[in-house]
């Protein structure tokens, strides 16, 4: 599934106008109930045990918009955490007063996707779940 998220990246998007607006019809986009046209918002997350993410060992699919949903457990919180950092999971920061122990267990979870017009590819690695969840709270209970 990533493999196709990643396919497009790097080129132009067919039929763009210049002003910046998607094509009519685009079915990355879609109008809210006001007639705003709203861009496509979903991210592909994995998380692996480990420096590295192979082999996986979960993966799911956050949809946030046009309509919510896809794989992910808990999709409402997780995207109304990520609408505040514009659906970059790197921009995510652990609340302060949040304590893990100090036991080394790296956790790597990876986002591809997009944001609002926004090709979105991170890797991150953690020293431990608990700096997982405490990081991406919502983001990263799948």
């Amino acid at each position: 599934m990533i493999l196709v998220a990643v396919a497009g990246f790097g080129q132009p998007a067919a039929n763009a106008s210049s002003a910046g607006q998607p094509p009519p019809g685009d079915p990355a986009t879609t109008s809210d109930a006001s007639g705003k046209i709203t861009s496509a918002k979903a991210l592909v997350l994995v998380v692996g045990q480990g420096p590295v993410l192979v082999p996986p060992s979960r993966a799911v699919v956050l949809q946030c918009s046009p309509k919510g949903g896809g794989t992910h457990p808990k999709a409402r919180e997780a995207c109304a955490v990520l609408a505040h950092v514009d659906g970059d999971v790197q921009k995510l920061k652990s609340p302060p007063g949040k304590v893990c122990t100090a036991i080394y267990e790296p956790v790597t979870v990876s986002s591809v996707g997009v944001w609002d017009d926004h090709f979105l590819l991170s890797i991150r690695t953690f020293g431990n779940a608990c700096e997982l969840r405490n990081t991406l709270g919502p983001v990263g209970l799948f």
